[in-house]
């Protein structure tokens, strides 16, 4: 059950928007169609509010385009500034500048048929929450990384169109520190059946996850790796379990490393070159550990 705020087809401008009620639902006609356009910069990193923030649970968006009035040229330049979700244009959950907290603060939330245009850093992010899904959305023009998550369970990322994005198209994230979070890692992880082009550093990538399948994605046109699993270097030096990756299709994949690689480690080793020639790079993980699998890539 919504309480639905219908937001009919237009173009509406505003400073930025705040959920803190459960239940609410944003439901506009169409991309598009329901055009909402911050009135925020969208050049510089602030240290701001989102454009679009969901601090409850049971929430959504749907069916309109979130975008700023105006939109600056954008050049594909990685800015390094995945670890926060302040300037995100569409934001779910956490961000450590608020809270210290050992239980999931957001629920049960999707973002489903927008289209997100121009960000400061990310396009969504998504943290310490559970049961989120971005289903079916057109993310494009983010300095930063298009899809981003950290310290979740449960985030289902399915049949979105990513392009041109200044740092990796999906990146799902955690440190192992639990004081941010239940788990200090992200579980429960689903990326599938989606687009990408044109990212300024890895199309996917994943550390620290438990539970995570990448399966029928395709990735066109990378800086750096088409697809990424690895510990995650900045904390607790949590190793990636039970990881899944088939039937992805990945070319133009440049690879800022490409076949010199130093942490090229697989299950079994005929696969290295492998991994090395179509992007697939699994960073310094111990298969003995670490169960993941690798198949029916192309």
């Amino acid at each position: 059950n919504y309480s639905i705020v219908y937001i009919p087809a237009g173009i509406y401008e505003y400073s930025n928007i705040l959920i803190r009620k459960t239940g609410v639902k944003l439901y506009g006609d169409g991309k598009g169609k329901t055009i909402l356009q911050t009135t925020r910069v969208a050049d510089t990193p602030q240290h701001s509010q989102p454009n679009i923030r969901i601090l409850r649970s049971n929430c959504g968006i749907e069916n309109l385009t979130s975008t700023y009035k105006n939109l600056p040229n954008f050049k594909q330049n990685a800015i390094g500034r995945n670890a926060i979700n302040e300037d995100a244009n569409i934001s779910i959950g956490w961000s450590e500048v608020y809270t210290h907290s050992k239980s999931f603060l957001v629920e049960n939330v999707t973002v489903q048929n927008c289209e997100v245009i121009g960000s400061v850093v990310q396009g969504i992010a998504i943290g310490v929450s559970n049961n989120v899904r971005i289903l079916k959305n057109i993310i494009k023009q983010t300095r930063g990384t298009g899809i981003f998550g950290y310290y979740s369970n449960g985030i289902s990322v399915i049949d979105n169109d990513i392009s041109n994005t200044g740092d990796d198209g999906i990146y799902i994230a955690a440190n192992g520190d639990t004081k941010y979070s239940p788990y200090g890692r992200n579980s429960n992880v689903l990326i599938t059946k989606n687009k990408i082009s044109n990212s300024s550093a890895k199309g996917i990538g994943i550390s620290g996850c438990e539970n995570a399948e990448i399966s029928f994605n395709i990735i066109n046109s990378t800086f750096a790796d088409g697809i990424l699993v690895s510990k995650d270097h900045a904390g607790g030096h949590v190793s990636p379990k039970n990881v899944k990756i088939h039937d992805n299709t990945l070319c133009n994949i440049f690879g800022e490393f490409g076949s010199n690689y130093k942490h090229i480690v697989s299950a079994v080793d005929e696969l290295k070159g492998f991994f090395a020639m179509i992007g697939i790079i699994t960073d310094e993980l111990d298969s003995a550990d670490n169960a993941y699998e690798v198949y029916n890539n192309t």
